[in-house]
């Protein structure tokens, strides 16, 4: 049985020696060294009864709690193929803390919450079976969770997308395209 925490690049080799850049990474992922913010996204129509949508951000925790923006570290997560593991930590902690806020009544259960994805998490064939058991375990919707695919990315082809649409709708969350024009 894999091991949902090993930390592997996306040919699912583990990162061995990649440097210190990597190693730290690794470290972040490891270590819950990741801070995750998440910013309401508000309806047009104020009046509007749809339960709340949120952005989910997430910033590395570096020396003395500063907060390193994603456009530091993503670039050298992508180089050192970590970001399907970037990309699990964080479904795995949105999930808990919205797991969290449903019991405590703190937050509506039909809220939804936008996660970007890398090209590398897109390709990666085993994450929407790490999405439906990550919600099996936290006893949650798909619905809860829109994956957000980068539509500027030329990595990616047209059938890579059409497949990870497919099974990531079939265990219930959406998906959405964004930054293409």
């Amino acid at each position: 049985m894999e091991n949902q925490d090993t930390f592997i690049n996306s040919a699912s080799k583990p990162v061995i020696g990649e440097g210190y850049a990597g190693k730290r990474i690794i470290e972040a992922i490891e270590n819950n060294e990741l801070l995750l913010l998440y910013q309401l996204i508000d309806p047009l129509n104020i009046n509007s009864s749809e339960c709340r949508h949120y952005e989910v951000f997430v910033r590395l925790i570096e020396e003395e709690d500063n907060l390193m923006p994603p456009g530091a570290f993503f670039p050298l997560a992508e180089k050192h193929g970590l970001m399907p593991s970037l990309d699990r930590w964080v479904v795995k902690h949105v999930l808990g803390w919205v797991s969290g806020r449903h019991l405590q009544g703190i937050l509506d259960e039909g809220s939804m919450f936008f996660i970007n994805l890398a090209g590398a998490t897109i390709r990666d064939l085993k994450f929407p079976g790490f999405v439906q058991k990550s919600l099996q375990e936290r006893h949650m919707a798909g619905a809860t969770l829109c994956f957000e695919i980068p539509g500027g990315d030329l990595t990616l082809s047209v059938a890579e997308i059409a497949r990870f649409a497919k099974a990531i709708r079939e265990i219930g969350c959406s998906v959405a395209i964004i930054g293409f024009g």
